[in-house]
Formats: structure tokens, sequence, C-alpha cells
């Protein structure tokens, strides 16, 4: 793609391409001195991506795609920079279409992020509400949304591609609404939603693989499906509803790969859930439980698009846990020319000999914070040790990060990225959610990188004692 007058601050566009079954996939393209990026990713399947610049730009692809986009990089305002887009190659008549949706849907009232009127109105409901009168509200805002879609299709005759992006893309928010009523009202934990409640996940409608092009809906109802319906409905149907505290982790997994199986007759959703199940397992660098459950993963995860990558995964993260030392090479590799390799030469040549910590995270980050706490206890109990905890802090405000360091107390050695450093810190180490944690042996040799390595987790001290 090109930029035109792009910002003199950006030298990077952040591409996010999402993956039904698996987390999302973050890379930073360079801008050349005339504003051109290229990005090239693996992609068994058809799906949505976003460019990220100034405003998430939804471009939509398929495997063995090369598409050109090009726009305004000196626009703000979302519907101007939207209305400076042009697309040239593959799949362009989609994406002019789709471009097109967003538009008008930005300057709709049905914009919550955009209209403060309709979001005040849906944040009042949210906390007031009743059940059913919620219910009511989604319902009837999924009308409108469909509403504004057949206006959209009768104006602009998009493909069939487009139409089915939007359907799901609407059909995902509705649900997500829903969910986020769930846990404003009954918390955002296993066990403490009323299973009546849950009843609305049965009337899903069947997946279907053209649904494949909207990446970002399909994993959105997949991930709150399994989270809200699936996992609590199982422990329901095994008298542990509310669950007791510190259920074995065996019987976890066992009641959720089951649960999944026996409450899921849509066997696509069936595979998405199960994939995505033993995906975030592999993401925290064991593999374990794929193995104990390779005869149900062999029998149920059929697709080819999940079933090949989700073993390219596996063989990946076994080589990693057998030989670590080709993780830190594959990293070192990334790091060549980033802004964000002095800091992290700095982090390992500082600290050789020591085990390493690193907590990822930023001001504004609830459940980062709530961690912090936890990170200092952990850092009392190791104090003698050779361990040092590393905070790197991203897209937060410089005095609001040095107010809540000296509200925590933290010790350590404390970085605040840029957002440029961010960007590509999450781009290298692949994640997007925070917080994250990066832990490395006292060779400097990446041991593990994810979101499940928090201080408050009983199994970081023992993997660090082990290191240790």
């Amino acid at each position: 793609g090109k930029i035109e007058y792009s910002d003199s601050t950006k030298s990077s566009v952040e591409i996010i391409v999402n993956r039904p079954g698996f987390s999302q996939e973050i890379f930073t393209s360079q801008l050349d001195s005339s504003g051109y990026f290229i990005g090239k990713f693996k992609s068994y399947t058809p799906t949505n991506l976003y460019i990220n610049y100034q405003t998430l730009i939804l471009v939509l692809a398929h495997p063995g795609d090369s598409i050109f986009i090009q726009f305004n990089g000196s626009e703000k305002n979302e519907e101007a920079l939207l209305e400076s887009i042009k697309f040239s190659g593959d799949a362009a008549k989609s994406n002019y279409d789709i471009t097109a949706y967003n538009k008008i849907f930005y300057q709709s009232s049905l914009n919550t992020f955009k209209n403060e009127e309709t979001f005040k109105h849906k944040m009042v409901l949210m906390q007031n509400a009743d059940t059913l009168k919620y219910k009511h509200y989604a319902d009837s805002v999924r009308i409108e949304n469909m509403k504004l879609f057949k206006q959209f299709v009768n104006q602009y005759s998009p493909n069939e591609e487009t139409e089915t992006w939007i359907k799901l893309n609407i059909h995902a928010r509705y649900y997500y609404d829903l969910h986020q009523y769930s846990k404003t009202h009954f918390g955002d934990g296993i066990g403490k939603v009323p299973i009546k409640f849950l009843r609305y996940w049965e009337n899903l409608e069947p997946v279907k693989e053209n649904m494949l092009i909207c990446g970002s809906g399909l994993s959105t109802l997949t991930n709150m499906y399994h989270y809200s319906y699936v996992l609590n409905k199982s422990l329901a149907n095994c008298n542990q509803y509310p669950p007791t505290p510190n259920l074995p982790v065996s019987f976890m997994d066992s009641i959720q790969v089951n649960g999944i199986i026996r409450l899921t007759p849509d066997t696509l959703l069936r595979q998405f859930v199960l994939t995505e199940f033993f995906a975030q397992n592999l993401n925290a660098v064991s593999v374990e439980q794929f193995e104990k459950y390779k005869g149900i993963i062999d029998e149920y995860i059929l697709v080819p698009y999940l079933i090949n990558p989700l073993y390219e995964m596996y063989y990946s993260v076994k080589q990693q846990i057998e030989k670590p030392q080709l993780a830190s090479a594959m990293i070192a590799e990334k790091l060549q020319g980033s802004s964000i390799k002095q800091i992290l030469d700095k982090i390992l040549s500082e600290n050789k000999g020591k085990v390493i910590y690193i907590d990822c995270w930023a001001t504004w980050c609830g459940p980062c914070r709530a961690e912090l706490p936890f990170s200092k206890m952990l850092e009392e109990e190791l104090k003698d040790k050779d361990i040092v905890f590393v905070y790197l802090c991203v897209d937060s405000d410089e005095n609001n990060w040095t107010s809540q360091l000296g509200y925590f107390k933290l010790g350590g050695q404390h970085y605040l990225l840029d957002k440029q450093q961010g960007s590509e810190l999450k781009s290298i180490f692949n994640f997007s959610g925070i917080p994250n944690y990066i832990l490395y042996d006292k060779n400097g040799l990446l041991i593990e990188n994810n979101s499940n390595l928090r201080p408050s987790h009983n199994e970081t001290k023992a993997k660090i004692e082990k290191l240790l």
C-alpha cells in the first residue's frame, strides 16, 4: 500500500490479522520515504484484517490475494480517511463495498463510538435495566442494524461476500452486547451468571464456511460461546455451579473438552471452539494438554484450515520447549532494525546470569493493575534470588506512569515505551492484549511468552523457581 501525506511521527503501520480458532497475528510494516509499505502473512482461509494507522481500516483478503490500498494519512477524521481509500488488485470490489458500508455506519446513530447520546443510552440500560428490558433493547438494536444493512444493499448492490461479513458482524455485536450485560450484572468470572440467562446462546445460528471472511466476528462468537455458555453449562451439569475453589486443572480441562463436544451440535462451531481451546494452551508454551487429548483432536477437528495450523503450532511449541535457543534466535532476528531492540538488548546484557521476568502493562489496563500487587509479593518472596523483574509500560501517559509507580511501589526495572516501541514489542512477541508476560532463563533464552504467566498464578512462581 501507499499512505499519501503520511504523518512524520509515524514510521510504520500495524497490521492485525484475524484468525478464527487462533489468536490474532499482529505485525508491523515500516514505511519508506515515499509512504509505501508491504505486509505478507500466511493464511489458510479468507478472513478480515485491519491496518492500524490513525484509525482501524478494514480489509477483506483470501489466500493468494495481492491487494494494494492507498489512503490519505493526514486525515484523522474516520469518515474523511475512509473517503480517501482506493483499492486495486484482488478483492477490490469486496473492499470498496465494505468501506462504503463502514462510512454509512460511522455516520449513523447506531455508532456508539461516535454518537455520545446513543452510547450514554446504552450504558444506562446496561447498568439499570432488568434482564428482559435489556434483551429487548439488544434485539431492537439488531433490528435497526439490519435495516441499515438493507438500505446499504439497495443503494450499493454489494457482492455476497460483503453481505456475509456485515450480517455476521451485526450478529457478533448482538451477542457481545448480551455478554457485556451479563458481565456488568453478574461479574466477569466463571459460575456467576444465572444459567437461565445463557439460553440466548441456544438460538445461535449454524456456522458456515462462507463466514470465515468475517474472521473478527467469528472469533468473537467462538470465544464468547465457549466461555459464556459451554463452560458455565458444563459446570452446572456436573453439579459444580458455582464452582468450588481450586478445582483441579485436569478436571476443568475434562469438563470443557467433553462439554464442547456434548453441548455443541453444530459440527463446524464445535471444531472452532475445540481449536481455540487447544491453541490457547499451546500459546502458554505447554504441550501436555494437546498430547493428552490428541485422540479427541484427531477425531473431532477435521477441516484442514484448523487441524493443519494447530499441528504446526504444536510442533513449533514442542521445538521451543526442547530447544529454547531457536525461539530466542527468531526473536533476535525480528528485533533487527526495530526501535525496541536497544531496550531489550540492554535488559538482557545488564541482567546476565539472572532469570528475567518481563511484565508488559499499561496504566489504563484494569487487569494489568490488578496483577501488580501480586508482582510486588513475588518480588518480596524471591528478593534474594537471581531474578530481575522488568516492567514495560505501553500506550500510556508519562504522568500517569510515574504516578502509578509511586502508588504500587514496585521494585525492579521500569521502561515507558513510546507508541512505535509498544507496537513493535507486540508485533515481535506476537501478542495483542495486555497484560502479557515474557520469561527468560539465566542464559538469556526465551522460555515463555503469554498472558497466562501472571504473578497471581501459583504455576508462575513454580516455573520461575525451576529456572532458578
